[in-house]
């Protein structure tokens, strides 16, 4: 997924772990010599699927929040 240009996502992560919403920041699996900050994986197959809208609101929230 890619976040707006300024949301750096492991900052983004930090947040939202407190939420008790886990991302997993893209930067790692990029391999240019200054990858961008701003993509994130979203994993939701081992969740249940009632919990996921939840977590996906609290994503947006914090995407509309300034950093």
């Amino acid at each position: 997924m890619r976040a707006p240009a300024a949301v750096d996502t492991e900052a983004l992560d930090a947040r939202l772990r407190e939420r008790g919403v886990l991302i997993e920041p893209g930067r790692p699996f990029f391999h240019a010599a200054d990858p961008p900050r701003n993509y994130y994986r979203l994993a939701y197959s081992s969740i249940p699927a009632e919990s996921i809208g939840a977590g996906i609101d609290l994503l947006a929230e914090e995407l509309s929040e300034p950093a």
